[in-house]
């Protein structure tokens, strides 16, 4: 089964153009390289551009790692000197459910953070799911993936495609109206797509 790798990073000022560009580059290289790569989303926060983030699909952590470490060595000074703070830290996650929609483009993509207690987490994964079956196929929405940590038990990430910002605000004002308070440390990302990319395998669509 594929896993997600995610990472948050956040780029200099004036930046941020170039570290997505440099990112798609590489991406370009990944996909012609490794068929165990099938997707990757990056985003700039819609309130605040600097702080980018990127979700990308493999087929294990192992293809990951020999594709980050096959990039040269003056491609990852150039992504080191583009961020503060250092590279950051790639954290993986199982998929426990995803749905995708091909009925448009997606401009908006958001990726929200549950941290819970154990006696909370399936509860809150119940709850994730009926809100992903519930809300797939209202308008705008493009894919909803429910996810979880590989390493830190508690964690998990509720990843949405969405046409429009509009689209996007609607189902957030919607699925918050169903759980309040929100259980656990909540933490969410709102971003504007930058890259996005998919591998379609025969069958999928």
């Amino acid at each position: 089964m594929a896993q997600y790798v995610f990472l948050r990073r956040r780029v200099k000022p004036g930046m941020a153009d170039r570290y997505i560009r440099l990112s798609h580059e590489l991406s370009l290289v990944w996909r012609s390289s490794f068929p165990g790569y099938s997707f990757m989303a990056i985003a700039a926060n819609l309130e605040d551009p600097l702080d980018v983030a990127a979700l990308s699909r493999w087929t294990s952590e192992a293809i990951f790692q020999q594709a980050y470490h096959s990039a040269p060595p003056s491609v990852m000074a150039q992504f080191a000197n583009l961020v503060e703070g250092g590279l950051g830290r790639w954290e993986w996650f199982d998929v426990i459910r995803e749905v995708e929609v091909f009925t448009g483009r997606a401009s908006v993509v958001e990726f929200a953070r549950f941290e819970v207690r154990p006696e909370e987490h399936e509860a809150t994964v119940r709850w994730m799911l009926d809100e992903q079956e519930a809300r797939v196929n209202r308008p705008g929405v493009l894919g909803l993936r429910v996810l979880q940590s590989v390493s830190t038990p508690g964690l998990l990430l509720a990843v949405g495609e969405f046409e429009s910002e509009a689209h996007y605000r609607a189902f957030v004002e919607e699925a918050l109206r169903q759980l309040s308070p929100l259980p656990g440390v909540y933490d969410r990302f709102s971003g504007s797509l930058r890259y996005l990319w998919r591998r379609f395998e025969p069958g999928s669509g």
